[in-house]
């Protein structure tokens, strides 16, 4: 049996409460079955729990320059790299060691047998194949499955009871379900602090991308001291820096979370100018230099290098103004 991963790639994949709980369900005998495929990447398995049936998972082990990559799925309510896929792993490593505790039921066909396969029912299977897909369905080259949550990031959110919402650069992460029709429905703000919680799943619409963001909010979240759903992006470096990695995404909206997509955009040269507004106010704003005419500035963002947001054509992107400091 071909086992591609390690007790240390364990310990990368889950945090230490899943991976403890995990111990404790293999230990017991809870593993009720393992199938390996012949390469070792893709692990399937059958893990009793807390309901008559006992849950199903797939798990897919990918090795790349990074490291090695986990990828586990399961029928229980937490979806993702649970404590019965650590289970299934944990009994994996032991079998392929030949000192796997004794299940309750018949578990890895013996050495030198082929593994036996699963057998799923045709809803269990469906369900499967679908968070499988939404594990990757949001890259930032793709579009979120329809069939699940997925996580969108809303760009100066205009339902704000902050009154001075408009002189700030607001990012308010939002999971929400994308209706067959292409509509969006049941939007809910999303607490970045879920990443940095180890007694909490994180859900399965949650890529590698995402924590990398989520992160990134944390401690403007914790700064603000404030419950409010939007984040305020600190005017500093990191601000441009958490802005650009959730455009990379692919999952930026503007406005609201069936807004105007957004994506990176190139620098663009302009010149600052004061403008006068109707009741006789000035206010700083930047025009597009000489000659250039796309992007457009329909919005600037006051961030430590500006950046404008072209609504046209969905793109953000630094202003190149020439000015030092």
């Amino acid at each position: 049996m071909i086992t591609l991963y390690s007790h240390e790639d364990l310990s990368r994949a889950f945090s230490d409460e899943t991976l403890q709980r995990g111990r404790e369900y293999h230990r017991s005998g809870r593993v009720r079955q393992l199938s390996v495929s012949k390469d070792g990447a893709t692990i399937s398995g059958s893990v009793a729990g807390g309901r008559p049936r006992p849950y199903s998972q797939i798990i897919s082990i990918a090795l790349d320059p990074k490291g090695t990559r986990i990828s586990g799925y399961c029928s229980c309510r937490m979806g993702q790299n649970c404590k019965h896929v650590a289970a299934v792993l944990l009994h994996q490593i032991e079998e392929a060691a030949g000192s796997a505790p004794v299940s309750q039921a018949p578990a890895v066909a013996a050495a030198g047998r082929e593994p036996v396969a699963l057998e799923l029912s045709p809803v269990v299977s469906s369900w499967l194949d679908r968070l499988a897909r939404a594990g990757t369905a949001a890259e930032s080259s793709r579009k979120p499955d329809k069939a699940l949550r997925a996580l969108l990031y809303v760009l100066n959110h205009r339902n704000t009871c902050d009154p001075q919402a408009s002189a700030k650069v607001r990012l308010r992460p939002v999971s929400i379900r994308l209706l067959k029709d292409g509509r969006i429905a049941e939007e809910k703000p999303y607490d970045p602090e879920n990443v940095a919680r180890t007694n909490i799943q994180a859900a399965c619409y949650v890529t590698e991308s995402d924590v990398d963001v989520l992160r990134s909010l944390v401690w403007p979240r914790r700064a603000d001291m404030r419950s409010v759903p939007d984040i305020v992006l600190s005017a500093d470096k990191s601000g441009p820096r958490v802005l650009m990695e959730a455009l990379a995404t692919g999952r930026v909206r503007y406005g609201a979370a069936d807004g105007r997509a957004l994506a990176a955009g190139p620098c663009v040269a302009a010149e600052p100018r004061w403008l006068r507004s109707d009741d006789g106010r000035q206010r700083l704003t930047f025009v597009p230099a000489t000659g250039a005419t796309q992007p457009r500035l329909d919005l600037v963002l006051a961030l430590s290098t500006p950046h404008y947001v072209d609504l046209e054509h969905g793109l953000v992107g630094p202003i190149e103004t020439g000015l030092s400091g």
